[in-house]
């Protein structure tokens, strides 16, 4: 049953693993904002940005390559706009599947800007987690975990055990924990980041409904499916507050607990949760697409073992 719930878990997209989209989420809300006519700067940024999100990431990269050069010569090494610079452009080789060159550049900025900043500022922590994430992404999660490790040390003493910053670091190295099974160590780190991230952020932030998701992911791989029930349940009213009941997350949100529901044998509701995720699926993507040919073929399967519990008794 464990590898069925795996198989068919349906992926979130209110973040990655390792948050590395923060540094875009800062970008794109920098672009949102209107230029003024003579701030030529935040007028490129915006362009860049533009590109970025019409998946134009060569010309996204070859943007913010040339701000981040023009940046270092007109400001220095320690300006915001050089920093924020070279972070997106990291994140953009990343994206692109760069791994190599999105490391080469963050190793850069860690080396550069240590020697100004001093390694215990918090930009340099910033490319420390950055880099750290593209281990994770390039499936390096034994060198990321090592790398989280340290950036969580040093969080806990730069920033204290109850920042919000803190508690990011102790959800990235838990949910990389997760990845290469070392799923006991993982629950208490992420349990231990849930409370501070629900009291310092958002419930919008990304990073709160993460956590919990990488928690529900532990406590599925120990078999624990009524605790991760219960998460999922939160997970699932959380989305249904912040972006009503009629969105894509939601009906997939319903669907991983509806697998989950499946695994504990509570067909009814699984197969209430399937059907109408189903149809709200295809209404978002259309009756082709991938999610939804997974979620008819979950439905399908959890009716059949209905049908197979009303027989055996």
């Amino acid at each position: 049953m464990l590898r069925f719930w795996k198989k068919r878990f349906f992926v979130l997209s209110f973040g990655c693993v390792c948050t590395i989209g923060s540094a875009h989420v800062v970008a794109a809300e920098k672009a949102e904002k209107p230029a003024k006519a003579d701030d030529g700067h935040a007028i490129k940024v915006q362009q860049a940005m533009q590109f970025f999100q019409e998946n134009k990431f060569k010309e996204a990269e070859a943007a913010f390559r040339a701000l981040l050069a023009e940046d270092e010569k007109a400001h220095g090494l320690d300006h915001p706009d050089t920093l924020q610079d070279r972070k997106n452009l990291a994140i953009i080789m990343g994206v692109e599947g760069d791994y190599i060159g999105a490391e080469n550049v963050l190793q850069e900025g860690i080396d550069l800007e240590s020697g100004v900043l001093g390694p215990e500022n918090k930009d340099v922590i910033e490319f420390r987690e950055l880099f750290a994430s593209t281990l994770a992404r390039e499936g390096r999660n034994t060198e990321a975990v090592r790398e989280f490790r340290k950036i969580l040390a040093l969080r806990e003493r730069v920033f204290g055990l109850d920042d919000a910053t803190t508690a990011r670091a102790r959800s990235n190295l838990g949910s990389t924990l997760n990845d290469i099974g070392e799923y006991r160590e993982a629950e208490q780190l992420l349990r231990a980041a849930q409370p501070i991230l629900d009291k310092k952020l958002s419930p919008r932030d990304p990073a709160v409904l993460l956590n919990r998701t990488n928690l529900v992911k532990t406590l599925i791989a120990l078999g624990r499916f009524a605790e991760a029930e219960k998460e999922q349940r939160t997970i699932l009213t959380s989305l249904q507050q912040i972006v009503g009941p009629q969105h894509p997350e939601v009906a997939l949100a319903a669907l991983n607990l509806a697998a989950t529901l499946r695994v504990e044998k509570k067909y009814k509701e699984a197969l209430d949760l399937t059907r109408t995720s189903e149809t709200q699926l295809a209404q978002f993507m259309g009756a082709n697409a991938p999610k939804v040919k997974e979620a008819h073929q979950l439905r399908l399967e959890i009716e059949t073992e209905a049908a197979g519990q009303k027989k055996s008794k």
